[in-house]
């Protein structure tokens, strides 16, 4: 059952609101947005109550957000850290996989997003290997940032995490069996 034009309009503002709140202040929100946001053209009763449901968990959580504390420490270097996730097939529609990553400097988020590939991938390794693509552009795009305001020297390397055993050792190149692959 398609929403009415009104509604559908109202679905199209709010999910706009949303994306907002996402790229701004809460990360915590990015992957129910992405997610609603694929459907603002045509959406149903089913995703105007998600939206619904993530507008009352919003209400429910006012004090979450980012917040940057100032204190009495000093940080003599900076420390980027890059988190990255990706399920393998969530779309049921064309098993694409979605992604996430935050990067944070000394703790702090400063990048984030829930990305939806543009391949399929054929394997959780995989998934999380393309994925991966993306949150290195973002590790040498925050590193040569920092390295122009001489507050991280070249050498020093942005961390990032994954989750995935088998993506990690083929990032390795240590002993991946050819029936990890897939």
């Amino acid at each position: 059952m398609k929403l009415h034009v009104v509604d559908t309009q109202l679905m199209r503002e709010t999910t706009g609101s949303l994306l907002w709140l996402s790229n701004c202040t809460r990360p915590d929100i990015t992957m129910a947005v992405n997610y609603l946001a694929r459907f603002i053209t045509q959406p149903t009763i089913g995703h105007w109550r998600a939206v619904k449901h993530l507008l009352r968990y919003l209400k429910g959580t006012p004090t979450t957000g980012i917040y940057f504390q100032h204190g009495h420490q000093t940080h003599t270097s900076v420390k980027p850290v890059m988190y990255l996730d990706a399920d393998w097939a969530g779309d049921q529609e064309d098993a694409k996989s979605t992604f996430g990553g935050v990067l944070t400097i000394n703790g702090a988020p400063i990048t984030w997003y829930s990305k939806k590939q543009s391949t399929v991938a054929l394997s959780t390794a995989e998934a999380e290997y393309i994925a991966a693509g993306t949150a290195v552009r973002d590790c040498l795009w925050i590193q040569q940032l920092l390295n122009g305001l001489r507050l991280h020297p070249e050498s020093s390397p942005v961390y990032l995490h994954v989750d995935n055993q088998s993506a990690i050792k083929l990032w390795k190149r240590v002993d991946f069996p050819a029936d990890e692959a897939h």
